[in-house]
């Protein structure tokens, strides 16, 4: 009996053994199976995680390429501007050198008439004085026409 309990007691034991190595065994399954989902798991989360990240980064890509095309632009037009802005200082500063010669130009103009009137007049003293004589003439007669008097008509007559 005792051979009995022996190899009852001893095949328990290796059975329970064996059921605990069996029970282990499909521990170490089941764990390395939840292994391989977890790893599955993340490394769809990296692949997601790297689509996102990429989508990020073409998007700020994107936008700094819109921000310097954008500047580019700015800078262009500035350019642009100040060419122009430089052409119509030169254009406006030519016309005023142009205003400033016609100016000078109708100036002398005017004095060179002034001085040949002037020159004129001291050449032909005698047509100054003709002149003169026929203004004062005509003057008399106007004042002689204003007066009713025809006496005083032929004295004035007398002196001329």
């Amino acid at each position: 009996m005792f051979v009995l309990l022996f190899v009852v007691f001893f095949y328990a034991d290796s059975y329970r053994a064996f059921a605990a190595e069996d029970s282990s065994n499909n521990k170490v399954l089941q764990l390395e199976n939840e292994k391989l989902a977890l790893e599955n798991k993340i490394a769809a989360m990296n692949e997601a995680t790297y689509a996102r990240n990429m989508g990020y980064y073409i998007g700020i890509t994107s936008a700094m390429l819109g921000f310097l095309g954008g500047m580019y632009g700015f800078y262009y037009q500035y350019r642009k501007t100040k060419v122009a802005t430089q052409r119509l200082e030169v254009a406006y500063k030519e016309l005023q050198d142009t205003q400033k010669q016609l100016i000078k130009s109708e100036k002398m103009a005017a004095f060179g008439l002034m001085a040949s009137r002037l020159s004129h007049e001291i050449l032909n003293p005698l047509n100054f004085v003709n002149n003169f004589s026929e203004l004062s003439q005509e003057l008399l007669r106007d004042i002689a026409d204003e007066k009713t008097g025809d006496k005083h008509r032929e004295d004035i007559d007398q002196l001329n």
